[in-house]
């Protein structure tokens, strides 16, 4: 990756301090969704990916669309996920699509960050490993496309792809997304912990320890410099 769209719709100054700071660092960049009448979350999204579809455009030959809670990882590929985009070599490809497993997410995080113990405890690929199968093919996948051939993208796929272009469809032997999926939050376990279940059964896995390191070390230097420097803004009456 190399540049970072957010669309957010609802967030707290503390968590977006975290945010403001990766736009000082020039990776990331902002848009705030703001409207005198709010929507439901899905409408937010469908705002989110046609804006996105449009922006990359001309700016990145692949575009990810991918939650913040999502992992994607090449699997028995040997070579990463660029290795991987770099030998599609088919023109008529627009995009790549990865099948999804759950790790069930059993606990809201801690509000505040206290020191590198909070990231040794709560960082979501060390704590959590209840998992899920694998989705079967289509169902809930997330997609890397080449903006210029698609027309526009909805939560899981393109919804419209230009003609004579199609997109290619990942075996979890060669990728998957590893959804850190929270089972309380908009009531998800209730609603579809069932349907997930009777896919097949669980099994105890990890993020890749080749990749886990680096994350971690990564995670306490950015939120060590944000929050050991934060300053609540302090509003005016």
């Amino acid at each position: 990756m190399t540049h970072f769209y957010f669309y957010i719709f609802h967030i707290d100054e503390y968590s977006n301090a975290l945010l403001e700071d990766y736009v000082r660092t020039g990776e990331v960049e902002l848009t705030y969704l703001l409207e005198r009448n709010d929507r439901e979350l899905l409408h937010w999204q469908m705002v989110a990916f046609r804006d996105c579809t449009l922006r990359t455009r001309g700016e990145s030959k692949w575009a990810l669309f991918s939650d913040i809670d999502e992992r994607l990882l090449m699997t028995k590929y040997p070579g990463n996920i660029l290795d991987y985009l770099r030998d599609v070599k088919d023109e008529k490809i627009a995009g790549i699509q990865f099948r999804q497993q759950w790790i069930m997410k059993t606990e809201f995080m801690p509000e505040k960050y206290e020191g590198d113990k909070t990231i040794d405890e709560w960082l979501p690929t060390l704590r959590w490993h209840n998992s899920s199968t694998f989705g079967p093919p289509g169902h809930t996948v997330k997609c890397i496309i080449m903006p210029e051939k698609v027309f526009a993208m909805w939560t899981h796929r393109p919804s419209m792809i230009f003609p004579g272009f199609h997109v290619h469809e990942l075996t979890p032997k060669e990728g998957i997304v590893r959804h850190y999926r929270d089972l309380t939050m908009w009531n998800w376990g209730n609603t579809w912990l069932k349907e997930i279940v009777a896919m097949g059964p669980m099994s105890m896995t990890d993020y890749p320890a080749r990749y886990q390191t680096n994350l971690t070390n990564a995670v306490k230097k950015r939120t060590k410099y944000v929050y050991e420097n934060y300053k609540p803004r302090i509003e005016k009456r």
